[in-house]
């Protein structure tokens, strides 16, 4: 791998590891809100938690094993096994009856929440554009800096 493959590959760790945080803080928030109930066996958090394991591992796995074929392999086969759980987190309410309420959906929820629902669902769709279009100037001034670094070092310039 060359250097400028390894320097675009820290800022995809670092969303990552940012992921990862952002999903241990929704485990704990998910505990301060039921605070009377500290840790109970309840279905969504202890499958939320099961995945935010195996996303760990995860991470852990692709940075530790060198070998970028057994990397590869390893990975995907962790990968899969979160993929299978994911559904599971999701269902989780209705094969469970425990703390948690079974999903709403828009015909089951006060006008108030529907708005305010929306509205943060438009708002991170278009906090994620804007993000999605800076990562895309950023990769084409990354591309546009390679292309006259090799020219120059080929002695076009």
């Amino acid at each position: 791998m060359n250097e400028t493959a390894a320097t675009m590959n820290v800022p995809r760790s670092r969303a990552w590891s940012l992921f990862g945080v952002f999903a241990f803080v929704a485990l704990i928030a998910a505990q301060a809100y039921a605070v009377l109930t500290w840790w109970v066996w309840e279905a969504r958090l202890t499958s939320t938690l099961v995945l935010f394991m195996i996303f760990v591992g995860y991470l852990a796995l692709r940075s530790f094993v060198d070998d970028p074929q057994q990397r590869a392999q390893w990975s995907a086969a962790v990968g899969a096994f979160g993929a299978i759980n994911v559904p599971i987190v999701y269902m989780s309410v209705r094969w469970w009856r425990t703390i948690h309420q079974i999903q709403s959906s828009p015909s089951t929820m006060d006008s108030a929440y529907v708005l305010g629902l929306r509205t943060n669902a438009i708002a991170f769709l278009l906090i994620m554009i804007y993000f999605i279009r800076r990562r895309y100037e950023l990769a084409r001034l990354r591309r546009a800096t390679e292309l006259i670094a090799d020219a120059a070092a080929l002695g076009g310039m």
